[in-house]
This record gives structure tokens, sequence and C-alpha cells, in this order.
């Protein structure tokens, strides 16, 4: 009973963290690994997700605009036989709230100069930004 219940108010507060930080103009973005890229570790997959939001950061900066901010999820899930569930590969949610263009959002995710994925955007209206075009 007490795990549905803090469930429920993690939900809420989650929820209530969105609606008054960010608004319809900011972005939805999921970034997913490559096979080559793809972390063995949550530490690996957290270090990744904070280099990416440094390299956003440093690219803002670079080029005079405010600091991105961002909520972020990561998700991963092995698989149980016994209960049936499938396994889940490291990705990543981001809602984002950032001047770049999609294009340099998407340059900010890389290891070692290469790009480790996908990373796929969603506006309010559900369809990706276009190329060059700013988050906000």
């Amino acid at each position: 009973m007490q795990k549905v219940h803090n469930a429920k108010r993690a939900r809420k507060w989650f929820i209530r963290l969105l609606n008054t930080n960010f608004t319809e103009a900011d972005t939805h973005t999921s970034l997913t690994y490559s096979d080559e890229f793809l972390p063995k570790t949550e530490e690996e997959a957290d270090r990744d997700i904070s280099n990416f939001l440094r390299r956003l950061r440093t690219k803002c900066k670079a080029r005079g605009l405010p600091a991105p901010e961002a909520i972020t999820v990561t998700e991963h899930q092995d698989a149980d036989p016994d209960t049936g569930q499938k396994a889940v590969r490291f990705h990543h949610h981001v809602i984002l709230k950032c001047q770049l263009t999609r294009d340099e959002i998407e340059g900010c995710w890389v290891r070692k100069k290469k790009r480790m994925g996908s990373a796929r955007y969603f506006s309010s209206s559900k369809s990706p930004l276009p190329s060059g075009t700013s988050t906000m």
C-alpha cells in the first residue's frame, strides 16, 4: 500500500516540477545509444548524460546564450523471464529549454567525438523540430 502511495506522490511531484519550469515551447528529446556506445552500468549512463548537459552549457556560454534548463530521466531494465518482462536498453528522456538549434543539440550527444546514437526531438505539436531551428 505504501509503495503505491509513494509512486503516486512521486508522479504528482514530477508533473508539478515540469508544469512549473517548462512550457509548450520547450522540447522533449530522447537520446538513445548505438550498440558500440551502449553503457554497461547505470554509472556509465549517468556520466554520458552529465557530459551531454555540460556540453550544452559550454556551447550556450560560447554563443552568449542563457544556460539551458533540463530535467532528465534515464530508463533501463534487465530482462526477467520469471515475470515475462523484456529488457529495455539504456536511453534518456530530456525535457529541455535551450536556445541552440537541433543540430547543435545533437552535436553534444557524442563520446570521443563520435555520435553515440540518435537524438529524437518532439515539440508540443509532437513533430520533430526542423534542422536549424531554435528550440525557443
